[in-house]
């Protein structure tokens, strides 16, 4: 599924949660025709977030366009929910038909979102590096177990 085969019968709400580095986010993403309106990426705290969020994105373009929203998403929670809303087409996506329209804009805003969010990009470390730090503690481990103390 392309975004041009989805995106030229009605307005698109894409939406599914996302780990970024040991985080749990949420992306919203509006198209609309072959164009991308909206990007919207907050930090996900429960399901009423994201239904508020929801409900603010279909109340605002729901205004500009005389057709049904259609929302895809992979959030059960939310598809029960936004089944009872008014004004909006609901689709269950696989978490693999998702992932290319979240994945665009990890791409696109990643470093942005880890900046906003004060998420930091966890560190790897190298193999001789991980291998020291190894010997290392396990040296510390056994001075310990002798009664030495370390200064």
């Amino acid at each position: 599924m392309t975004i041009k085969d989805v995106t030229d019968r009605r307005p698109v709400i894409f939406c599914g949660k996302v780990e970024l580095d040991g985080q749990q986010f949420y992306s919203m993403i509006v198209h609309n025709g072959n164009e991308i309106v909206d990007e919207l990426f907050k930090k996900y705290i429960d399901t009423v977030e994201v239904l508020r969020t929801l409900s603010e994105v279909t109340e605002t373009y729901g205004r500009y366009s005389s057709e049904l929203l259609e929302l895809h998403t992979d959030m059960l929670d939310v598809t029960k929910f936004a089944l009872q809303m008014p004004g909006l087409h609901v689709r269950p996506l696989r978490r693999k038909e998702l992932e290319p329209f979240i994945n665009r804009t990890l791409q696109t805003w990643g470093d942005t979102i880890r900046e906003l969010h004060e998420v930091e990009k966890p560190v790897e470390l190298s193999k001789w590096r991980k291998w020291l730090i190894n010997a290392l503690i396990k040296l510390i481990n056994k001075l310990d177990k002798k009664g030495d103390k370390l200064q």
